[in-house]
């Protein structure tokens, strides 16, 4: 369910919601980071410092 608000906050314009909903969902799935690296949807988030630090886990 993160995963898909997260998709819905990024969309509203609420970057930092986005990126905290991903935190959670890759503390559950950590195997998914691979994925969330390379999928286009989070495209806008390759600049954020958070979301940076989430995929270098």
């Amino acid at each position: 369910m993160d995963y898909y608000e997260a998709n819905v906050r990024l969309q509203l314009g609420e970057r930092d919601d986005a990126v905290n909903l991903l935190a959670r969902y890759l503390d559950a799935r950590p195997a998914q980071r691979d994925y969330i690296a390379r999928e286009w949807w989070w495209e806008t988030l390759r600049d954020h410092p958070r979301f940076q630090a989430l995929l270098e886990k």
